[in-house]
């Protein structure tokens, strides 16, 4: 029972979602990441983030939400350092419900670029901007006999384009403060009665790092129509290849922890993400640096 409920559930809301735990490190600190240290490569969740990319790189993530294999979510991300227009990333993400027949499809690709703004020796101030391609696909409906042979609605695609914006400054390599703001345009979706604007979130946080292995973050996010969340995240370097990543979430309460090993430019990444009702979700990443 709860397998078909959890489908009734995506199929009807999962079209505007706005899933944030995308990836291992995302999901490892339960989302507090806007500020947080060595997140450079989670700019589509703060495009300010670009401006500390030192290297190229292109990674994978996958998982299935809440151990369900019909409820697949992957992304892939692209960060090149060009030398006439800087730094500049690309990202792919797919979430889709599978069961029998595809039901819904969101596909979201985005290209980021950072700005410098100030930077001396004590502190920066950088912003960045995202702008993002969203398409949604649903598959043909059941129709009144519930085998789509009368009054079944056939497949429908919807695409939108939004535009995020991010703010990261930083005084002594020690603290840390950023922000961010999704779909600042207020993209909408459908016609008439049907139409709803795509999720619309700010993000506010701020990371202390006392020493160069350890960083504290706590951000503040609210999703516009839904009460506000509190998450805290930490990053430990247990080694220098061996990164430990854990974090909470409050209003829904949930717990992150991961792991990510890094060596001769590989970077291999595992974590697990709990759910108050649902069951758990495991994330997977591989990454290369050239």
């Amino acid at each position: 029972m709860k397998i078909y409920l959890l489908i009734l559930l995506y199929s009807s809301i999962f079209a505007a979602s706005d899933y944030v735990f995308s990836g291992t490190n995302i999901s490892a600190n339960a989302g507090a990441i806007t500020s947080a240290r060595s997140s450079s490569d989670l700019f589509y969740q703060n495009p300010a983030l670009l401006n500390e990319m030192k290297h190229n790189l292109i990674k994978a993530s996958f998982s299935n939400l809440y151990g369900q294999k019909f409820l697949e979510n992957q992304s892939l991300i692209v960060h090149l350092d060009n030398s006439k227009i800087g730094n500049i990333g690309f990202y792919f993400n797919k979430n889709s419900v599978k069961y029998v027949y595809d039901l819904i499809s969101e596909q979201q690709f985005g290209i980021s670029k950072g700005y410098n703004l100030q930077v001396d020796a004590n502190s920066t101030l950088g912003l960045g901007l995202s702008i993002n391609y969203y398409s949604l696909k649903y598959g043909k409906s059941a129709g009144v006999n519930g085998d789509g042979t009368l009054g079944s609605i056939s497949n429908q695609n919807i695409s939108q384009f939004g535009i995020d914006l991010g703010f990261l400054s930083t005084l002594r390599n020690n603290y840390r403060f950023g922000a961010f703001i999704k779909n600042i345009n207020s993209p909408q979706i459908g016609n008439g009665v049907s139409a709803q604007y795509l999720p619309r979130r700010i993000s506010i946080s701020a990371t202390y790092s006392p020493v160069e292995v350890f960083s504290l973050t706590f951000e503040l996010e609210n999703e516009m129509g839904k009460e506000m969340q509190i998450q805290s995240g930490i990053q430990y370097n247990i080694i220098p290849q061996l990164k430990l990543l854990t974090g909470i979430q409050v209003n829904p309460n949930r717990f992150g922890f991961g792991l990510v090993y890094n060596s001769h430019n590989i970077n291999v990444g595992w974590s697990v993400l709990t759910h108050p009702i649902l069951f758990n979700t495991h994330s997977f990443s591989i990454g290369y640096n050239f």
